[in-house]
């Protein structure tokens, strides 16, 4: 049983060197101020929500295809 420790102890102490765990400095970026965008738009920010709802449009369009399949029920979602 200690070796089993031992073993899953060295495991927590090798770097991660997976490439999707880092994320690129522009992706953090934009989450940073996606997340600024929706402090604001929580407060009011018309103009806040405009530019979240503008950067997303094209992936939750995508995401609501999936659901409806008349073009008119998804634009409307949307």
């Amino acid at each position: 049983m200690d070796e089993m420790t031992d073993s899953s102890d060295s495991a927590l102490q090798q770097p991660q060197t997976d490439s999707t765990i880092v994320a690129p400095i522009a992706e953090l970026s934009d989450e940073s101020s996606d997340l600024a965008l929706v402090n604001d738009a929580r407060t009011g920010d018309e103009a806040a929500f405009e530019e979240l709802f503008n950067r997303h449009r094209r992936r939750v369009s995508l995401i609501a295809s999936r659901f409806f399949r008349q073009r008119e029920q998804m634009e409307e979602v949307v």
